[in-house]
């Protein structure tokens, strides 16, 4: 669970940064959770595009994560907090996961 939680931290920070379509999420995230990063990205990307230096800043550098954190919330809700960064700038996500049948399922996604 915490390199799927890691996966899915890295992932998000690629669709909000313009790298990676949300659709690629669709078996691992909910619609909410998948229309919530399409708004974030749209936002991201409206603000990349009228400042040359945030764009560099934020799009070309990697997503490096540091430390992932999480804890069972019932047998089956999971929640992950982990710590990232782009280049220098550091980002937290926060991540909620519930098992729906036999998949876990990113229901809540937080990167601020």
């Amino acid at each position: 669970m915490a390199v799927a939680a890691c996966r899915m931290g890295i992932l998000t920070m690629d669709v909000i940064r313009g790298k990676l379509s949300a659709n690629g999420l669709r078996r691992a995230a909910s619609a909410k959770v998948i229309e919530r990063l399409q708004r974030l990205a749209f936002i991201i990307e409206t603000s990349m595009s009228r400042d040359d230096e945030y764009k560099a800043r934020l799009k070309y550098p990697p997503v490096m994560p540091h430390w992932l954190s999480g804890t069972f919330i019932s047998q089956t809700c999971l929640e992950m907090c982990m710590q990232l960064s782009i280049g220098r700038e550091i980002y937290w996500s926060n991540l909620r996961f519930e098992q729906i049948g036999c998949r876990w399922v990113c229901t809540f996604a937080d990167i601020g």
